[in-house]
């Protein structure tokens, strides 16, 4: 997306292989916007955290890829009332909605 002139926000774990792969200036990435956020602990936590990278930022789509991602952003979606949610799947891997994912589609417009 960054490729064809979207500005990108990747968040990631601080100290995290993705942190390290998306600094600034690497060659085989185009121009991204990083935000290295402390994540772990309770999902409440996250989700408030991720929040505030989202009033910081103008986000329209938050695209996770497990459940309790989707559950986290829901919530910072929410809360920072702006965004859609996007889960993506591996090609081939049939959607399996477990309880953190029925939750995660409640608070924000989910796809």
């Amino acid at each position: 997306m960054a490729g064809r002139g979207y500005q990108c926000t990747y968040v990631c774990r601080a100290d995290s292989p993705v942190e390290e792969r998306l600094t600034p200036g690497a060659e085989h990435l185009p121009d991204v916007e990083l935000s290295a956020v402390p994540l772990g602990g309770p999902w409440m936590h996250e989700s408030l955290r991720l929040r505030q990278v989202l009033l910081e930022h103008y986000v329209e789509v938050v695209f996770v890829h497990s459940e309790r991602e989707q559950l986290v952003a829901s919530l910072a979606i929410r809360l920072a009332e702006r965004g859609a949610l996007v889960r993506r799947l591996p090609a081939g891997m049939k959607l399996i909605r477990g309880p953190e994912s029925k939750l995660g589609e409640r608070p924000a417009a989910t796809g």
